[in-house]
């Protein structure tokens, strides 16, 4: 039986493998991350979803079946700004070198997600990552971690936002997501591409 529960510290290894295995074969990482070890990617991978865990403003979920974790969702949930203090030149660096492994085409990289803002106003939730182990694909897993924030967002009013991959489309398209804004092409590679979606409230949507 499939469930979706909140994620814990103690299930970011097992997460961090799925991260690395279900975007491993995307153009993006193809394409960005080409020269990065699986080693360094799951490890920069961990780094990040140990943050995410601990972060007030974030919701890490897994499905699992039985024992085993077969999918994990990351989202930004609804929460005021909060101020980001000014950060010196190396502190910057580092927080890069964390972000984006030994390996990484660092300008590609740096060009292509400078474009990845939005610029959605007010409260809403924002669909930072899902991944699905391959070997759990077609199993409802992805449309259930979407289900159950997308039961949240209807009661309380609130769009959805994310960037799909062209692998994505159909799963977010299914799940009642629409383009909004023009797709963000990579300006050095156009095969690099992410589309701007959005889920109306389901009582909006249906108005």
């Amino acid at each position: 039986m499939l469930q979706v529960l909140p994620a814990t510290s103690a299930d970011v290894p097992r997460i961090a493998r799925i991260f690395y295995d279900a975007f491993a074969r995307t153009t993006i990482y193809l394409t960005i991350f080409a020269d990065v070890t699986p080693e360094d990617q799951i490890a920069c991978n961990e780094l990040r979803l140990y943050k995410e865990v601990e972060d007030p403003t974030r919701q890490v979920l897994k499905a699992v079946v039985g024992d085993e974790i077969v999918a994990f969702a990351v989202w930004s949930i609804p929460h005021e700004k909060i101020a980001q203090p000014e950060v010196d030149q190396a502190t910057k660096e580092e927080q890069e070198r964390q972000r984006f492994p030994k390996g990484t085409n660092l300008e590609l990289a740096r060009r292509f997600f400078a474009q990845g803002r939005l610029g959605v106003e007010g409260l809403h939730y924002h669909l930072n990552l899902l991944g699905t182990d391959p070997r759990s694909q077609r199993t409802g897993a992805a449309t259930a971690l979407l289900r159950w924030t997308h039961e949240r967002a209807d009661k309380d009013g609130f769009d959805c936002y994310l960037k799909a991959s062209p692998e994505g489309l159909s799963v977010y398209r299914r799940a009642q997501y629409e383009p909004f804004k023009d797709p963000i092409i990579s300006p050095d590679d156009p095969s690099i591409v992410l589309y701007p979606m959005r889920r109306r409230p389901q009582s909006q949507a249906a108005a």
